[in-house]
């Protein structure tokens, strides 16, 4: 009897299994049992996952402001170890992952994208619980707590997701930059030198004291010399620590924005 009860629950989940590009797909009541035992039997879960390390997946096909974009620049986008992530199994072996980005990625970087079932369960994932992208928005946020000044907790910022670039490392202010447009291809040089590069990639010097929304910025000065960059949301200038202005060590050089 055991064994018939399971082929009849993976024949229900199969056919509940979307085939629409974001349409919401309730879980089965009966489908309440530990997730082990599903993974033991091969069995395919719509449901909240998380990532346990940080991982990269190529998507077949990605969404960005709803727009469906079918073989992207084959360039991976990276998830966040722990980040939360909706999943749903499709009957033609794919999965589709939805994200929950933060403020300063949205239409920068896909909210979702489809992978091959099996490049998702190469990644080390933990089932949370059943659910979809509601019930992701509604538990889990895409900002993360940052201990300030090594006292409180008390500033938001904001989890980054990262298309893979051809070439080049980023970091700090730079790879926070390069992610919330989008991703980066080759040398950005430091912060100083970030609307430099987004002239050479066809970016518009723009003005500083009443900057467009998604503009960025460099700075010159730092501890270090090597600048600082920071993107315009509209009420500030963003970068991997928040948002604001980065000190009176820094000078800001020059703006830019996209055409």
């Amino acid at each position: 009897m055991k064994v018939v009860y399971f082929l009849m629950l993976a024949c229900s989940l199969q056919t509940a299994a979307s085939t629409g590009p974001l349409n919401e797909v309730p879980v089965s009541p009966s489908a309440q049992i530990s997730p082990p035992i599903f993974m033991n039997v091969g069995l395919r879960l719509n449901g909240i996952y998380r990532f346990q390390n940080a991982t990269e997946l190529l998507p077949k096909v990605e969404y960005i402001n709803g727009e469906r974009i079918v073989s992207p620049d084959r360039e991976t986008m990276s998830f966040n170890a722990g980040e939360p992530v909706a999943v749903k199994f499709r009957a033609n072996g794919d999965a589709l992952i939805q994200a929950v980005l933060p403020e300063e990625e949205v239409g920068n970087i896909p909210e979702a994208i489809v992978v091959s079932a099996e490049d998702f369960e190469k990644s080390l994932t933990q089932m949370m619980s059943n659910g979809g992208l509601k019930d992701l928005a509604d538990k889990y946020s895409a900002y993360d707590e940052v201990q300030v000044a090594g006292r409180h907790y008390g500033r938001r910022r904001g989890r980054a997701h990262y298309r893979n670039a051809r070439g080049g490392s980023y970091f700090g202010c730079v790879a926070s930059v390069c992610r919330s447009i989008g991703g980066c291809s080759g040398s950005t040089g430091s912060g100083r030198g970030m609307t430099n590069y987004l002239r050479r990639q066809g970016w518009r010097t723009a003005s500083c004291s009443n900057p467009p929304i998604g503009a960025v910025a460099s700075w010159t000065g730092g501890r270090h010399g090597s600048g600082h960059t920071g993107r315009w949301n509209g009420r500030g200038w963003c970068y991997d620590l928040g948002c604001g202005n980065p000190g009176p060590s820094y000078r800001m050089k020059d703006c830019v924005a996209r055409h």
